[in-house]
């Protein structure tokens, strides 16, 4: 995929975005590796609703697993076996969800409901 077909009538603006999502990877993923991470990045997929599990020694993706509505942010624990994603939501739904993930399993451990609260954010 052409990273300008993301936005048809600003292939500059999305290809210096693509760029950037590109170098932040990059560094995150050396990042990882120097401090003996597992090896596993976590790319949320917001328009589809999935959080895709990328082995970062193949560069290939394990699993895609599904998330709630809009999945904005996602915090892994300590030692790399947890992960927890917000589920914002959209213009259209409101997200009020996290799902949590076990990330060696490369499954969808539960969904948290949160109610009445919505647009989960800022997780740490």
């Amino acid at each position: 995929m052409n990273v300008a077909t993301l936005h048809p009538g600003r292939p500059r603006a999305a290809a210096a975005f693509g760029l950037a999502v590109l170098l932040s990877l990059s560094v995150m993923a050396g990042s990882l590796a120097q401090a003996g991470a597992p090896g596993t990045l976590i790319v949320l997929n917001k328009a589809e609703g999935s959080a895709s599990l990328i082995d970062l020694a193949s560069g290939e993706v394990v699993a895609t697993l599904p998330t709630g509505v809009g999945p904005h942010e996602v915090a892994a624990s300590p030692d790399g076996r947890l992960a927890v994603v917000t589920n914002y939501g959209s213009r259209e739904q409101a997200g009020s969800s996290l799902t949590v993930l076990d990330i060696p399993a490369a499954r969808v451990l539960r969904t948290i409901d949160l109610g009445d609260d919505h647009k989960p954010h800022g997780i740490q």
